[in-house]
């Protein structure tokens, strides 16, 4: 590490040095590669073309200096091993270009040894997982490319699209718990072809794995926890083969994490999300069984295979190159936590939670920088504009005199407010009391006026009276009816004195109308046609069936206490007015 933002690192035993410029965006923004020759001289175009396939293979976000020192180291083995020039090139390029997809793989196949009785075991456990039997021995799942054929010493699978080490590696595993050979297989070749090979999603109602606080006793395994291994994990888009330094290589690749949470794109095996999606596998606790014993039988350092970060580590010797890539590694891990509390920080400030909203916010600093400068143009504009305005206001009021005391005066104003508002009340109240007031007086002209013309016609025969259309007709009728009345009485006791009327036939006349009545009354049939509803009943009917005329079926009632109220006022106003011409006499003898 020459500084901060230059690092140089010197790969292949010295036949390579790639020096990276890391500019001040990263790990956003890509780094600047450059590969030099070492104690060999590379072929021409090889160190142009290694650094425009490193820069396609970079990923905005992700760190990749160590990806990249190893892409390129493995380039370089791969040439020192070729004679002609053209094909290192060629090779080299292949294994740096990690964004680009490996060649795919077929089918692969592979034969795993099995014990004698065991065949039948794993028959039944294929027909249960849902494989269809094409004869003796053979089985088929067509739906996710599997062929099983089974013999009394041997099993044959073929699997399309399958690493075969992979899968040879997994079969020999497997076949430790026999009975669930089949489901492992299937959900095994499931995890391999999923987006992130090896992680598989979680299957609903499946009884959860154990996990970490469920692995091994270290002494029940006979672990000797003082041991210092080198561990060197790698995945098969970095690396197609084992270093050449390690003593053993465990392949990972058998393992499927289930249960999701890991984010492949920025966690690797330190990571727990990633732990425990791994030790959730079937296999593991047998898997790392295994690694523990070989370990400590033959005292070895580790090299684990994954096609993916595991949480199963490995190691190798203490060679030079290991270390400068330790050394790599570490100062990777220190610069992507820099970068992690750097964000945390940013996210505080900003108040943004999404990483890309960070992005996106310091990618358009520049125009976000050029927008606060408008702004702030305007504001300076505004406040000059508002200076001014101030200017011109102190020169149009200097020398104008202000009332001194201006809070009483608009007390006063407030009291006399207040004062006319209490008139105006006691006036709205008054008009209201006025025009209720004409509203019965109107009421009751119209009812004396009904009754007027009604009467009027009763007593035509006798006086002819004036028709009341307005209340100045009623004097007038008054008068009329008064002589009408005279003229009526007059006609009765002439009546009567001349024995043309006699009192017994009136009451002979009333009271056969009376039992005239009666009789109509105790009429079934009268009172079938003629029903009426007693008005007392009525009292408890709900306004919405008595329908919009309801209020006027009890108007003789109301009529009636109009006239009550109408003869009381009368009565009050006639006393009131006898009252004041008593008065007036009293006053006019006193003088």
């Amino acid at each position: 590490v020459l500084g901060d933002a230059e690092w140089s690192l010197r790969l292949c035993e010295g036949h390579g040095l790639l020096q990276l410029d890391l500019p001040e965006g990263y790990p956003h923004d890509a780094p600047v590669p450059c590969l030099h020759s070492g104690d060999r001289e590379l072929p021409a175009g090889f160190s142009e073309r290694v650094a425009a396939q490193l820069l396609e293979s970079f990923e905005p976000g992700k760190v990749c200096v160590h990806e990249w020192a190893m892409l390129v180291e493995e380039a370089l083995q791969q040439f020192d091993t070729k004679d002609e020039a053209g094909d290192a090139s060629s090779e080299g390029l292949q294994a740096v270009s990690s964004e680009q997809p490996s060649a795919e793989i077929s089918a692969a196949e592979c034969s795993v040894a099995i014990a004698s009785g065991v065949a039948a075991a794993v028959g039944a456990s294929l027909l249960g997982a849902g494989f269809a039997s094409w004869g003796p021995g053979i089985y088929s799942h067509a739906e996710r490319g599997v062929t099983v054929e089974v013999g009394d010493l041997a099993l044959s699978i073929s699997v399309d699209g399958i690493d075969s080490q992979d899968l040879q590696d997994f079969a020999t595993l497997q076949l430790e718990s026999v009975a669930d050979f089949g489901p492992g297989l299937l959900g095994w070749t499931t995890a391999q072809r999923s987006a992130e090979p090896g992680f598989g999603d979680e299957e609903e109602g499946e009884e959860k794995p154990p996990g970490l606080e469920y692995l091994p006793d270290p002494q029940a395994l006979g672990v000797k926890t003082d041991r210092e291994l080198g561990i060197y994990t790698w995945g098969k888009a970095l690396r197609k083969a084992a270093p050449p330094e390690s003593q053993f290589n465990f392949n990972a690749g058998v393992l499927n994490g289930r249960g999701g949470g890991a984010d492949l794109r920025t966690m690797n095996g330190l990571s727990e999300e990633v732990q425990r999606n791994v030790a959730s596998c079937g296999l593991f606790p047998r898997w790392l069984e295994m690694v523990i014993h070989k370990v400590e039988s033959a005292n070895l350092s580790v090299t684990p295979a994954a096609k993916r970060p595991t949480s199963v580590c490995g190691s190798c010797g203490d060679t030079e190159d290991c270390q400068a890539a330790k050394h790599v590694e570490q100062c990777e891990v220190e610069r992507s936590q820099n970068t992690s509390d750097g964000f945390q920080k940013i996210r505080e400030v900003t108040g943004l939670a999404d990483v890309m909203d960070i992005v996106h916010k310091f990618l358009n600093r520049d125009v976000e920088h050029e927008q606060l400068k408008s702004s702030v143009k305007e504001a300076e504009v505004r406040l000059d504009n508002l200076r001014e305005q101030f200017d011109r206001f102190k020169r149009d009021t200097d020398g104008v005199t202000f009332d001194t005391d201006p809070a009483g005066r608009s007390r006063t104003i407030y009291m006399e407010v207040e004062e006319y508002e209490g008139k105006l009340q006691l006036v709205l109240k008054e008009h209201e009391h006025s025009r209720q007031r004409l509203q019965q007086s109107t009421l009751q002209v119209e009812h004396m006026k009904r009754w007027a013309n009604r009467m009027g016609r009763s007593l035509a025969m006798f006086e002819d009276c004036v028709r009341v259309d307005k209340p100045a007709d009623l004097p007038v009728y008054y008068q009329q009816m008064q002589r009408a009345v005279d003229k009526f009485i007059a006609h009765i006791v002439q009546q009567i004195s001349s024995g043309k009327v006699q009192r017994k036939n009136m009451s002979q006349v009333a009271s056969k109308e009376y039992h005239e009545a009666r009789r109509l009354l105790a009429d079934k049939d009268f009172l079938k046609v003629n029903c009426r509803v007693p008005a007392s009943l009525d009292a408890g009917r709900p306004p919405s069936r008595q329908g919009p005329g309801g209020a006027e079926e009890d108007t003789a009632d109301v009529h009636q206490q109009e006239r009550d109220r109408c003869k009381n006022e009368s009565k009050d106003r006639v006393s009131e007015a006898i009252r004041k011409v008593e008065h007036q006499k009293k006053k006019g003898n006193a003088k």
